[in-house]
């Protein structure tokens, strides 16, 4: 089974540091650990399954993955991981 490497931008990553933050302020840091758990299963699963969402831009080749209600993952396939 393929594996994918998965690569995360600067952009995508301040998003993540600047959210993690609020939800210790907002709700705790137990809410910041189970985001962040869900953050990572969805992750895991994008590594050997890109493909099995439909693609969110056609143009761009774009997919989207829901992580939480308020929360999605927008990504590309590029390249596999040996």
């Amino acid at each position: 089974m393929r594996k994918y490497e998965i690569e995360i931008s600067p952009f995508a990553n301040e998003k993540i540091i600047r959210l993690t933050d609020y939800l210790v302020l907002e709700w705790g840091q137990s809410s910041k650990n189970n985001f962040l758990k869900k953050l990572n299963e969805v992750v895991l699963k994008l590594q050997y399954f890109p493909k099995s969402l439909p693609v969110f831009n056609q143009n761009l080749n774009i997919y989207k993955r829901v992580v939480s209600k308020i929360t999605t993952v927008n990504y590309r396939i590029s390249k596999q991981k040996s």
